[in-house]
């Protein structure tokens, strides 16, 4: 199979591109990321260790299936969506400014994907508007970028170019994707555990102060302590993670032409986002690095001789 894409500079001259590609579809996330599928595995492993006692096995691997089916469907996207309440562009001011500059990065990732053979996005991505003062853009699995009001008052075309290729660094990397992936996977364990503390809770409470109910409560307590760790380590672990993701999006943007816009709207964000000293904790769970050192990094991918 061949993927054509046709491409107009802004001198006018058209290109006729044509690579082969492989359609991988929603669910070349785990071959594009290995560890993703590692984790889904163990996670029914989890889960049949836990409750294999309570529930046959095809019950639990279906409920994996269709938590996973539904964590990348297109309705999942959709109710993310609506829950950040979000809208299409529809002024026409709007779709002339920020449409030509999406179309245009769109584009240039659409080219640098079927350059890799990885991904035929088909224009399937869609650029979404949040009516909010907030200065920020994000995306959601893999049709959806989103821009707020307060980052096109804030930002210039180039530097919205920028961190429009930034999001779509995180859909083309799968990070999207294993989020979704992690956020239905974490409520699900935690809904359970959550349900099954309740449970002890009302045991306590039928059962009165005997030996049996300080037992009941026992268990309970350290229920909700493991609860309580696993939710800190856990977010630890994210936020390290999401950080390392953010310096790839950054990687990807410079890659397909957008480096100096993106490192432009990096040190607006630099002049704006002065904060009080954070506790420990919340620097270890923070899903950004700091400003400076993506300008930094950015910087010295875009000039590497003048950094050193």
């Amino acid at each position: 199979m061949r993927l054509i894409r046709r491409y107009t500079d802004e001198n006018g001259n058209t290109e006729i591109v044509i690579f082969p590609y492989i359609q991988m579809g929603r669910y070349g996330i785990f071959a594009k990321k290995p560890g993703a599928l590692l984790c889904v595995i163990l996670s029914f492993l989890l889960t049949w260790y836990l409750f294999g006692s309570f529930a046959p096995v095809w019950a639990l691997l279906a409920v994996h299936i269709v938590m996973i089916i539904f964590a990348l469907s297109n309705a999942a996207e959709l109710m993310f969506l609506g829950m950040e309440d979000v809208r299409k562009i529809f002024t026409r001011a709007e779709k002339e400014r920020v449409n030509a500059i999406f179309d245009s990065v769109r584009s240039s990732m659409e080219l640098k994907e079927a350059e890799k053979r990885r991904l035929d996005f088909n224009c399937k991505t869609s650029l979404y508007i949040a009516d909010t003062a907030s200065v920020n853009a994000f995306s959601i699995g893999r049709r959806a970028v989103i821009i707020t009001r307060g980052l096109m008052n804030h930002m210039d075309d180039d530097q919205m170019a920028g961190i429009m290729a930034h999001e779509l660094g995180h859909i083309a990397n799968g990070d999207t994707q294993v989020n979704m992936l992690i956020t239905f996977g974490t409520a699900f364990y935690f809904f359970i555990f959550a349900l099954i503390a309740k449970g002890l809770r009302f045991i306590e409470a039928v059962i009165g102060e005997n030996i049996i109910g300080t037992l009941v409560s026992i268990i309970r307590w350290f229920v909700e302590a493991v609860i309580t760790a696993v939710s800190l380590l856990w977010s630890i672990f994210l936020g390290h993670d999401s950080r390392i993701k953010e310096f790839k999006a950054d990687e990807y943007a410079f890659e397909i032409g957008y480096g100096e816009g993106l490192l432009s709207a990096l040190n607006v964000f630099y002049d704006i986002e002065v904060s009080d000293k954070k506790p420990a904790i919340e620097r270890l769970q923070a899903t950004h690095p700091k400003t400076a050192i993506r300008i930094a990094v950015l910087e010295n991918m875009i000039d590497p001789e003048e950094t050193e």
